[in-house]
């Protein structure tokens, strides 16, 4: 029922005119989008749903921010000024999914559109991420209270969850190859084109806020450093893992070489106030299911991202 009821909203919003409205009024004229996975058409459920888009919704979203945005670098979005015409788009995907750089990326390159990755070199190659393995293959994700375990008693630690899982007796099987993050040759060979940029995901995907300082800190250089040995021009920016932004750690992030930090919520935006709040840029996270009404909704800023 919930579901219908969102579905209803947003195609009213869309059908009606109020959400350009919104658009217009508010003068929302910036939205960066969040991408995880891209998977085949026909791929049952698996992992945690949400984040693996099927490759036909994927290409029917870009088709539809081609139509009505003016797609750009995310650099480019970070220093533009607000103009007539039609609002700055800017593509992204989180954590370098397998899927997504083998699927999903090709297909904005071959439509000559940019896109940035943001990378935890320390979880490439890995046999997949713990909230895919640990998903609960009836609802799609991992419980609640041991996701909020997860983050807020084990920092976001991929092996430090994994093992917990482990003593609890929980059992599970490697994800497959496209559900599985890249491996770092594929990441290295795909920056080299033009059209991609890499960002930081932090080293290993900690979640920031929940553990020390020093250890935040390292993981912030560590992943800078893998960055700049791969000739990532500045400005080099970040996603923060699970969308969770450090409050205090300013100084540190800006002294760890960070110009740009990225939310996975937020929804659309104003360009002067990406300027303003340069290390807490909202991003619209694009569920799985998503309909179209659903991304113009978010577009526009009439629905929350």
């Amino acid at each position: 029922m919930r579901r219908l009821l969102k579905r209803s909203v947003e195609i009213g919003l869309v059908r009606s005119g109020l959400a350009e409205l919104w658009r217009r009024v508010s003068g929302k004229d910036a939205v960066v989008l969040a991408y995880h996975n891209v998977v085949p058409e026909g791929d049952g459920p698996l992992g945690d749903v949400s984040l693996h888009l099927p490759l036909p919704s994927f290409l029917a979203q870009v088709d539809l921010l081609s139509e009505i945005c003016a797609i750009v670098p995310l650099q480019e979005l970070l220093v533009a000024v607000r103009r007539e015409g039609k609002p700055l788009a800017a593509i992204t995907f989180d954590d370098a999914y397998r899927g997504a750089l083998e699927l999903g990326v090709p297909e904005l390159i071959q439509r000559n559109l940019p896109a940035t990755v943001f990378v935890a070199p320390g979880l490439l190659g890995c046999e997949g991420f713990w909230w895919d393995q640990l998903a609960d293959p009836s609802s799609g994700a991992v419980p609640p209270q041991f996701r909020r375990a997860a983050f807020h008693d084990f920092g976001g630690r991929q092996e430090r969850i994994l093992e917990t899982a482990r003593s609890l007796g929980w059992k599970w099987e490697p994800m497959p190859d496209l559900y599985r993050p890249a491996s770092e040759g594929a990441v290295d060979a795909l920056a080299l084109h033009p059209l991609v940029t890499l960002g930081s995901h932090t080293w290993s995907h900690v979640h920031l806020p929940s553990v020390p300082v020093a250890e935040a800190e390292a993981e912030l250089r560590r992943s800078r450093r893998w960055l700049e040995d791969r000739s990532v021009p500045n400005p080099i920016l970040l996603s923060y893992p699970y969308g969770a932004y450090p409050e205090g750690m300013e100084t540190s992030l800006l002294e760890a070489g960070y110009e740009a930090g990225f939310l996975i919520q937020g929804g659309a935006t104003r360009l002067r106030d990406v300027t303003a709040g340069r290390l807490v840029v909202p991003r619209v996270n694009i569920p799985r299911g998503l309909s179209q009404e659903g991304l113009r909704a978010r577009i526009s800023g009439a629905w929350p991202g």
